[in-house]
């Protein structure tokens, strides 16, 4: 999870468990990212940010209004930061999303399709 360390996650991880959902909402004021995911706990805490990586592919599948479930995959309060907390995604892509316009032939993104 990027930008960890500004925001409540400290304060919040020993509640935090794997398998609790967080929520994944539009931060379209983001002067780094005009495509920004921000990770809140089902509190409605500010955790940080889907990492810029994922974050186009992300939103588009939030805009495109697929269907996902966000959860904590796993709690590290030892790691640095960004690797605190890994959330994991999972859904259907539905008809509307073009993987070309999403992913291009230079990312590392893997699609694990089920």
């Amino acid at each position: 999870m990027a930008g960890w360390r500004y925001y409540e996650g400290d304060r919040l991880i020993n509640h935090l468990k794997r398998d609790d959902l967080v929520a994944l909402d539009f931060d379209p004021d983001n002067p780094e990212d005009n495509k920004a995911i921000l990770v809140s706990s089902v509190n409605g805490c500010t955790l940080g940010y889907i990492p810029a990586f994922y974050s186009g592919f992300m939103y588009e599948i939030m805009q495109k209004r697929c269907h996902y479930t966000a959860k904590i995959e796993s709690v590290n309060p030892d790691a640095i930061p960004q690797r605190k907390v890994n959330v994991s995604v999972v859904g259907q892509l539905n008809h509307t999303i073009n993987m070309n316009s999403v992913v291009d032939d230079h990312d590392n993104l893997q699609l694990i399709k089920i």
